[in-house]
């Protein structure tokens, strides 16, 4: 029976592999003609968060599907993998990077790596395949030329994440892990190196210090989003205290896995459902700001960078709804704000972010 796809790529860290990569590998075979991993963060050094190079993650993956000799044995060429670098504060960079890689991997497996590419991408089908409810489905609408394939998880309460498991390796904690037998072998093995054994030190001394400094006053991070369009900023209304039936600017508090950027939309997505697709939002972003009074909120110190996001004039204003922390959403004429409606310090942003514009 022919299959759905010619190619599918499941790009992840897989530090280490777990039952979920597995499971998504699982899937992608029986749908592609060539499964491609592309394995992220090839290019860093060893850390407790990247603890195993590409090689190590390499065989990793091709020994959980009995491929010892990675050298000799050509029989796993339906399971391509390969490196994809990281590049840190440029998203448009990485997509450009991974897009150009795909390309090349797919053009090159799919021709039986010929010098002459008889098929073209037009002439295949790609996609993308993932599982939206953990870290590898974060990438499956950042590439819409391509299908996206999402995998459900598998008895998710009795699986662990790659976090979690490398908590229970550097804590020596292996007992009933719920990882491939391959996998777990392999991470005994790993636990019993110098290299894990500096890891190791690293971690729990990073874990100690988390809990001294919980003695101390805590500082929290927000993000703001001030978006614009024809005279007008998009407010939301307070749905609970402090500051309930007050206008404010869609934001919310930073999650610790999460860079600042990515917070600000995510918190104006969830805030306003604004029908501006995520790229045309981090387009129009034209500058940010961080705002550091001690006293600006009285929730404590909160510090907060906000993003000024200009949409082209238009004589319709994208739809908005109030959802989430907010029971309002509405586009308020910019002459019409008044500092006493407005949640916190959120009036002088707004006025102060539009004239670093």
């Amino acid at each position: 029976m022919a299959k759905q796809f010619d190619a599918l790529v499941f790009i992840g860290r897989f530090q280490p592999l777990h039952l979920g990569h597995q499971a998504v590998i699982d899937k992608a075979l029986l749908m592609a003609e060539k499964v491609i991993v592309l394995v992220g963060s090839a290019n860093l050094g060893r850390s407790s968060r990247n603890p195993f190079t590409f090689a190590e993650r390499r065989q990793m993956i091709l020994q959980n599907y009995g491929f010892a000799d990675l050298d000799g044995d050509k029989s796993y060429q339906n399971l391509v993998i390969e490196p994809l670098d990281d590049i840190m504060y440029n998203d448009l960079e990485w997509v450009e990077q991974t897009q150009a890689t795909i390309t090349k991997i797919v053009l090159d497996v799919c021709n039986d790596n010929a010098n002459v590419h008889i098929r073209g991408m037009n002439d295949l089908k790609i996609g993308l395949i993932g599982c939206k409810k953990d870290a590898t489905g974060y990438y499956l609408d950042m590439f819409p030329n391509f299908e996206s394939v999402n995998v459900e998880q598998v008895n998710p309460e009795h699986m662990l994440n790659s976090t979690e498991i490398r908590g229970r390796m550097f804590m020596d904690s292996l007992t009933s892990l719920k990882v491939g037998v391959v996998t777990f072998n392999l991470l005994l093995e790993a636990m019993a190196t110098n290299w894990f054994l500096d890891l190791r030190e690293e971690y729990l001394f990073v874990k100690d210090y988390k809990e001294t400094v919980k003695q101390y006053p805590r500082i929290e991070h927000t993000t703001d989003a001030v978006v614009i369009q024809s005279g007008h900023v998009l407010l939301i209304r307070r749905r609970a205290k402090p500051g309930k039936g007050k206008w404010a600017l869609p934001g919310g508090f930073v999650n610790p896995e999460e860079r600042l950027i990515d917070s600000a939309i995510r918190e104006l997505q969830e805030e306003t459902k604004i029908k501006v697709p995520d790229p045309v939002l981090r387009g129009s972003i034209k500058t940010q700001h961080t705002y550091d009074d001690p006293h600006r909120s009285s929730r404590g110190r909160l510090i907060t960078n906000a993003y000024l996001i200009v949409l082209p004039n238009a004589r319709k204003f994208p739809k908005v709804i109030g959802s989430d922390d907010a029971d309002k959403a509405r586009w308020i004429p910019l002459s019409d704000l008044k500092a006493d409606e407005l949640f916190e310090d959120h009036y002088f942003i707004i006025h102060d972010l539009i004239k670093r514009a």
